[in-house]
């Protein structure tokens, strides 16, 4: 993959910046293009920091908020939220005079033509339909791992998987983040009680998920302490 940017707006704001700007601007164009995402006058995109850092590896998800903070101060991006869901707090970026940009000659387009879509969009989909199904999916893979009953249909629960999916966490981020802790608390009665949804999926989740147990000569797995 080959990361671009646009010397002048580099200048102006700083090379992390300014590829993600480049970013932005294409998929703004391909939506123009494409006549997607139109709203207030613009054309938008739209990103998780989680995604952002996944297509732009080498910043640290510090460096993407700061980068992004620096673009819509100096006035030269612009953030929305045009989500379905009232829960769904995935940020939509459109760039500033995006009215005026000239077509691009690298692909984006070409005569007016619309290009096709043939990558899959980097939104979450989280219809309540899908919210609903993963949840219950979580609730269920919890329970069968900690040898728990928990109810899917629990207020607070509920609360706690969609803040994270917010967060821009999947299904499988879940799934780790209950075979870490379930590996070093199941047989551990002082740790077992938190083998909970409160606790594994609250403010701690993240770090829960970049955890590595590792595994002893006894095949017990070992834990550093509960960060």
């Amino acid at each position: 993959m080959t990361h671009q940017f646009d010397i002048e707006i580099a200048e102006e704001v700083g090379i992390n910046a300014a590829v993600i700007y480049q970013n932005i601007e294409y998929w703004c164009l391909k939506n123009k293009a494409n006549n997607k995402n139109f709203y207030d006058n613009n054309y938008w995109t739209y990103n998780s920091i989680k995604a952002w850092k996944e297509l732009i590896p080498y910043l640290s998800e510090k460096q993407i908020r700061t980068a992004i903070d620096k673009l819509i101060s100096c006035n030269i991006i612009e953030v929305g939220s045009y989500n379905n869901a009232g829960y769904d707090r995935t940020k939509w970026y459109s760039i500033k005079g995006q009215m005026e940009l000239p077509k691009r000659a690298n692909g984006i387009a070409q005569k007016g033509e619309p290009i096709p879509d043939n990558k899959p969009d980097n939104k979450p989909d989280n219809k309540p339909d899908n919210i609903s199904s993963l949840i219950k999916d979580v609730i269920e893979y919890l329970n069968i791992k900690a040898k728990k009953n928990f109810k899917a249909k629990s207020k607070k629960t509920i609360d706690l998987i969609k803040a994270r999916v917010n967060d821009g966490f999947s299904l499988e981020d879940f799934k780790t983040v209950i075979d870490n802790k379930v590996s070093v608390w199941i047989e551990d009665a002082k740790y077992n009680i938190y083998l909970r949804p409160e606790t594994l999926f609250g403010s701690k989740f993240e770090s829960y998920l970049n955890e590595n147990t590792k595994v002893n000569k006894n095949n017990n797995n070992t834990w550093d302490g509960w960060k």
